[in-house]
């Protein structure tokens, strides 16, 4: 305590010489500069304010048509923000966000999907004209009897009564092909390699469990017919007249469709 009063009485002399007074806050005496000197700072920084001022307005920060510019620049830059859609996280079957979701939706629909995943599960590796024939041979099954013969054709009789109805009641409708193929590479049951070939996807498991299931001695004689139909397709040799017209069929409606 005694060193504060000494320390105190030898700095009152300076700070008198300093022009420094002494205030009475709440908190006890401070210190602080004369009245004179609070004016000579307070002028000081008025001059520099114009100062900054004025090389402000020479840069042109200050120009009223570039502010407004400058803020319509940034309202047209956050509506391009708000117009650009929000990403949203992804999960099992991510690319679904960008497709037609109602698909597939009927009965019909389904069916034909699972037609097209075990074809290329039965087949792996043909081009996507393959399985649009594979496909038009499974809603007609008319047309599959002349591709197949002996037991293989009275087998297929047999397993046909196990396919749902709606697979075959509408055999004429056309084939959502555009649909099929970019719902089923879109969730990645299916993939195409770069050379155009199909296969199985990662997702394919998942995906094919969702749609109904089918009797597996039909995908595997479907799987023979189909084999058969490509056959004739791409031989010369004269066949009978039954299998002829279903080749005929075939290649006219895949022909209506870009395949």
């Amino acid at each position: 305590m005694r060193d504060c009063l000494q320390l105190r009485s030898v700095s009152r002399p300076r700070n008198r010489s300093r022009n420094w007074r002494p205030t009475e806050p709440k908190e006890g005496i401070r210190f602080t500069i004369s009245e004179s000197a609070r004016r000579d700072i307070l002028s000081r920084l008025l001059k520099l304010n114009h100062e900054r001022y004025a090389e402000e307005v020479a840069q042109g920060l200050h120009d009223k048509k570039k502010r407004k510019a400058a803020t319509a620049a940034v309202a047209a830059e956050r509506k391009k923000n708000a117009e650009q859609p929000k990403v949203v996280e992804r999960g099992l079957f991510d690319d679904l966000d960008d497709l037609d979701t109602a698909f597939p939706q009927t009965a019909r629909e389904k069916l034909l999907c699972a037609v097209y995943l075990d074809i290329v599960e039965n087949q792996p590796g043909l081009r996507k004209s393959a399985y649009f024939d594979a496909i038009l041979l499974a809603i007609s099954p008319q047309r599959c009897e002349p591709m197949l013969t002996g037991p293989d054709r009275t087998a297929f009789r047999r397993a046909i009564k196990r396919i749902p109805s709606e697979l075959t009641a509408a055999s004429e409708v056309g084939v959502p092909w555009s649909d099929l193929v970019t719902t089923l590479t879109g969730n990645k049951s299916l993939v195409a390699s770069a050379d155009g070939n199909f296969g199985l996807g990662t997702n394919f498991s998942d995906v094919r469990s969702s749609y109904p299931s089918l009797a597996p001695a039909f995908v595997q004689l479907l799987g023979k017919a189909a084999s058969r139909l490509r056959e004739l397709q791409e031989s010369t040799t004269p066949v009978d007249e039954p299998a002829a017209q279903v080749v005929r069929e075939v290649n006219e409606k895949r022909s209506a469709v870009t395949v």
